[in-house]
């Protein structure tokens, strides 16, 4: 009988952090603006596979550090739904949205732990009207106002926020035609019958305060103990300069198939992570083009200027070393999803022992040995004996 899917992945993921010496959340020092961190689950996925839940770790972007604490927004939309529910002169102190995140969502969305790790906060609101009086609240979850939002954002880009799957798809969320949301700010507009918006493009507007089609990105401040970092302030990818061609193997070894040599010198290079083999050596995995695909591939740290880029942002491998079965026979690929390439004449086949070494979408690393040499592959966890 398969597994439950989360329960597989969590056992998979506390054994791995265990092994490394890093359970738990990352120390309060290492957080630090920019960073991307996990706080709380929310349904940001649409229940369409029989192994996975909609119910996700909430990613957020940290704004601001005071002493132990961070200012959090949440890295995308998470729900579409108005600041108001009906067309009133209204405040931020008396608006609808604020109601519902300091209740159904913080209830929906943290532990006991988690709100316990929350600052109630004073939250200072400008008045409708140019009047130059404010409205104060205390919040633990609230929205940034629109002077915040260009101070911690500044540039337009920046103030740019993709939906999740759920509100893209389940909801009536105005979006640009590549996914980006409109977003309340607690702010007024001319009067409190507007509210401040940030557009797909990320300019400053305002809207109705009852318009159906803004969606929701939660702010709060929560002390960085209960934080866990996932990206460093740098943000997105690492890209590396290659100095030299690379020869390449599908694993961090020598010992590893051989996958070819990629004619890239003088090219940056996604760098996905470091692995050191038995003699110590440095290897990175990254990801290359291959005519209309990509793929994942290891190659020496040497073949890189590592002055492009800074090696303590890159990861090292933990692997899950997770024994399984293979179900069924399939064509190995290169990478995590239907982007990546597939081996021409590898298989990974029914019966088989394999290890994972990482999880990724609804795919499984998988490493195996034979008589004459060691292989790495991506197959799909469905694939898998788990």
């Amino acid at each position: 009988m398969k597994r439950n899917y989360k329960a597989f992945i969590a056992v998979l993921l506390s054994v791995c952090l265990l092994g490394a010496g890093l359970g738990g959340a990352c120390a309060a020092d290492t957080i630090g603006v920019g960073d991307t961190v996990l706080f709380g689950s929310y349904r940001q996925g649409v229940e369409n596979t029989a192994y996975e839940s909609p119910y996700w770790e909430l990613e957020w972007t940290v704004l601001a550090i005071s002493g132990d604490t961070a200012l959090l927004l949440s890295a995308e939309a998470l729900e579409c739904m108005p600041y108001h529910t009906n067309w009133a002169d209204v405040t931020w102190a008396t608006c609808s949205l604020r109601s519902w995140l300091n209740g159904t969502f913080i209830a929906n969305a943290f532990d006991t732990g988690e709100t316990g790790a929350m600052i109630s906060t004073v939250v200072n609101t400008p008045a409708a009207g140019n009047t130059g009086s404010t409205i104060t609240t205390i919040d633990r979850v609230f929205l940034l106002s629109a002077e915040e939002a260009a101070v911690y954002l500044p540039a337009g880009d920046s103030r740019k926020a993709l939906a999740t799957t759920a509100v893209a798809e389940e909801t009536a969320a105005s979006l640009s035609a590549d996914g980006y949301a409109y977003w309340w700010l607690r702010s007024p507009g001319s009067d409190g019958k507007h509210a401040g918006l940030v557009s797909p493009d990320g300019a400053l507007s305002t809207e109705l305060v009852n318009w159906e089609k803004g969606c929701v990105r939660p702010a709060l401040w929560v002390k960085t103990s209960a934080l866990t970092r996932v990206a460093a302030a740098s943000g997105g990818e690492i890209m590396g300069l290659t100095i030299d061609k690379l020869s390449t193997r599908s694993g961090p070894g020598t010992q590893y198939r051989d996958t070819g040599t990629y004619k890239v010198k003088g090219e940056y290079v996604k760098i996905l992570t470091l692995a050191y083999d038995v003699n110590g050596v440095c290897w990175v995995q990254c990801e290359v083009p291959y005519g209309k695909t990509m793929r994942r591939v290891y190659t020496g740290l040497k073949r890189f200027d590592t002055t492009t880029f800074a090696i303590s942002s890159v990861p090292e491998e933990t692997p899950l070393n997770y024994r399984v079965k293979v179900l069924t026979t399939s064509k190995a690929k290169y990478g995590p999803g239907d982007d990546y390439g597939t081996y021409s004449k590898l298989t990974v086949d029914k019966g088989q022992s394999v290890t994972i070494i990482a999880l990724e979408n609804d795919y499984a690393q998988v490493e195996w040995t034979t008589t004459k040499q060691s292989y790495r592959a991506w197959v799909r966890i469905a694939m898998l004996d788990y």
